[in-house]
């Protein structure tokens, strides 16, 4: 029956699934919601959006410098540059090429030095993404500065590439109408195209950001996956942001003529809120191991038929009855986590074996071999069918590192075993000198007296005399020693023997 029950939880109903799927998803999301807080991602999209116009505006130069190098003798090309600006749908964005004709004018000034400060500027915004990154994706440890630097400034190459892409599809959606003859004119002209292809662009660049920036190694799928989630997001914010600006905020009549620059920071702000939850989101979906065994390790052997499931499809393991989960010893690295069943814990002395204890649901064991790479000091031994949970060093590891509740439990446990063991060896050294009282008494004169038997005994043994004298009080109550002021007349064997069996029992 108990094995029936044990292979039932690893076999989940449909609905079953259904609901470990939603319970996960749920999990999922509000990590990442108090890790958002927690991390205080509201100032670090702050950060980005100050990062964002220290760098856009270097950005934007550097683009019309280098384009004025290549197509100098095309200042066409240059026009549509100022155009295709305006497709991107920038709030302020008719300011910011103004600024940019009155810089323009001026484009001589910057020599090869004036073109690496651009560079170094422009770059600005992703060493911002880099420090954030570093805090939700808890990197061991950042990137030096120098390697810091180059990963940021090599960012803006691709940052041209792909912003080349969707500058070439808004220059398209706008000169088509007068070239009709073009292949693919009506796809082309098509609103798929128009914004279609801005949304993939901005995947793809979001995908690359959130595959290469962090310092830890992220799978494409999560990285693409969290990309376009960032893309879908962003979309309804690209028009519903510009329709508020325009009917509601009048940042222009609060700041004056700061209002375009104020328009585009809150953009950015809001933008990179986004980005950084996606962010959070992918970074929770990593840790959906560590989150699911912090709630099975912090719900104190209360009974939760749906954690116990979804600990079960992933860790969980049966073992039939009467078998030996481990044997003192062998290698550990593993611990266990007792879902249903009972586990007996054994230790050999010898030709005796001492039973230790039971685990019962909601208790574990076998964590101190699995953290220290040590040989298990004790067996552990099935007492019927039992489902256990079986979490390897490495997730153990990850899960004392990430949850501080975790390791707080951990550590309570570790002191109530060590007082146990404390209160164990002291009940011991109490045992040793009571057997050393018995064996002097045993070998002394009859007519001896306890008082001077005390004293002798306390000096040999190097104990404080009160500590043997309290000692042969037990005896006495025990009804081993037959005398006490008087002189020692006998010693009770039987007591004697009776006092030695409990010393073996278990």
């Amino acid at each position: 029956y108990m094995l029936m029950r044990s292979l039932a939880f690893c076999q989940p109903s449909s609905s079953g699934h259904l609901r470990s799927i939603f319970q996960t998803a749920w999990d999922i999301g509000k990590d990442a919601l108090i890790n958002f807080r927690d991390n205080g991602q509201t100032n670090q999209a702050a950060a980005i959006s100050l990062y964002a116009i220290l760098s856009l505006i270097p950005f934007v130069i550097l683009t019309f410098v280098v384009a004025g190098y290549i197509f100098g003798a095309h200042p066409e090309v240059k026009i549509r540059l100022l155009q295709g600006l305006q497709y991107l749908n920038i709030t302020g964005a008719s300011d910011i090429i103004a600024y940019i004709g009155i810089l323009e004018e001026k484009q001589k000034v910057f020599g090869g030095l004036g073109i690496i400060t651009l560079i170094w500027f422009s770059s600005m915004v992703f060493g911002a993404i880099e420090t954030a990154f570093n805090m939700i994706f808890r990197a061991p440890r950042p990137r030096s500065y120098i390697a810091s630097k180059a990963l940021a400034i090599s960012m803006v190459p691709l940052a041209w590439l792909l912003g080349t892409a969707s500058f070439i599809a808004s220059s398209l959606a706008s000169f088509l109408p007068q070239i009709s003859d073009v292949p693919f004119y009506h796809f082309l002209r098509s609103g798929l195209f128009r914004f279609g292809l801005p949304f993939v662009v901005t995947a793809i660049f979001c995908t690359l950001l959130y595959k290469i920036i962090p310092h830890i190694r992220l799978p494409w799928k999560i990285s693409l996956w969290a990309g376009v989630t960032f893309a879908l997001l962003l979309e309804p914010t690209k028009h519903i942001f510009p329709w508020y600006v325009t009917h509601y905020a009048k940042y222009n009549l609060i700041y004056g003529s700061l209002g375009t620059i104020i328009i585009f920071i809150f953009w950015v702000f809001y933008g990179a809120l986004i980005f950084l939850f996606c962010a959070e989101v992918m970074a929770s979906y990593l840790r959906r191991d560590v989150i699911l065994l912090e709630k099975m390790f912090s719900r104190s052997r209360v009974p939760s038929p749906l954690i116990d499931e979804r600990v079960v499809k992933k860790f969980g393991q049966v073992f039939p009855r009467d078998t030996y989960v481990f044997k003192e010893g062998e290698e550990g690295k593993e611990m266990y986590y007792v879902i249903t069943g009972r586990v007996q814990m054994e230790k050999k002395s010898g030709p005796v074996k001492k039973i230790l204890g039971e685990m019962g649901p909601g208790q574990y064991f076998g964590e101190m071999a699995a953290l220290i790479e040590a040989p298990r000091t004790a067996s552990a031994y099935t007492l019927e069918d039992s489902t256990l949970a079986v979490i390897n060093r490495t997730t153990f590891a990850e899960l004392l590192k990430k949850s501080e509740g975790v390791s707080l439990l951990m550590l309570q446990e570790f002191s109530r075993r060590l007082k146990l063991t404390s209160e164990v060896l002291e009940q011991t050294s109490k045992n040793m000198i009571t057997l050393y009282i018995i064996l002097y008494l045993l070998h002394v004169p009859k007519e001896s007296k306890l008082p001077q038997l005390t004293e002798e005994i306390a000096n040999h043994l190097g104990r404080e005399k009160q500590e043997v004298e309290a000692i042969i009080q037990e005896l006495s109550l025990r009804g081993i020693i037959m005398g006490e002021e008087e002189p020692l007349r006998s010693l009770d064997h039987e007591a004697i023997h009776s006092f030695m069996r409990t010393l073996h029992r278990p």
